[in-house]
């Protein structure tokens, strides 16, 4: 990448090192389903899945309908790989599920007082089977045990209630509301806040 992709993409130039490289091998969950960095090939499958599901995802994620050509999706997907390769901000996987992008699950923002949130998002025709709360739930368990957070945060659209079971199911905290936080299609929504720290992970994880 030249100098001027850099400075649209970085907060502060030149960009420093991240703190704590993140992981990007595969994570193995079972026999069906793994998580797996993207790569270019996953640019074409990827943009199909979130404009085959546009109308129910964008109910709730901003930047879906911010993705209105395959142009516009390329943009932010190499914008991803900046993120993740130069700057260290992220660590975004593929959801694979019988050998087929099922969604993307994501842990952003680590700080230096060892905090990160996770994203994610689920074709809607694969919801229900406990794919995205396993995933989820692995990317938890890296952060935790390999990189060293110490907490981590989900926050969910107050009426998006599948997103908010799988924080829930996980055992994390409801920390509180955040009012009008979220603008989607022109209107404000609530946001839903959830976190849970190493030692509740730890705990939690012991007893399972």
């Amino acid at each position: 990448y030249d100098m001027a992709s850099y400075a649209a993409f970085a907060d502060n130039w030149p960009p420093k090192p991240p703190e704590k490289p993140l992981p990007v091998g595969i994570l193995t969950i079972d026999n069906e389903l793994r998580l797996r960095p993207f790569s270019d090939d996953d640019q074409r499958p990827m943009w199909e899945a979130i404009d085959e599901a546009r109308d129910y995802l964008g109910e709730f994620l901003p930047w879906v309908d911010q993705q209105t050509s395959f142009e516009r999706h390329s943009s932010e997907f190499r914008k991803r790989q900046l993120e993740r390769d130069v700057f260290g901000r992220e660590a975004t996987y593929i959801v694979e599920y019988q050998g087929k992008l099922a969604g993307t699950v994501g842990l952003h923002r680590p700080s230096p007082q060892n905090s990160a949130e996770i994203g994610y998002w689920l074709r809607k025709d694969l919801q229900g089977r406990g794919i995205m709360t396993r995933s989820v739930g692995a990317v938890i368990e890296m952060a935790i045990v390999q990189m060293g957070m110490h907490r981590i945060v989900i926050r969910a659209g107050t009426s998006n209630l599948r997103s908010r079971e799988i924080p829930e199911r996980l055992g994390f905290k409801h920390e509180g509301t955040l009012r009008d936080a979220a603008l989607v299609r022109g209107e404000y929504s609530d946001l839903e806040v959830y976190s849970i720290l190493d030692r509740e992970w730890l705990a939690r994880s012991s007893n399972t």
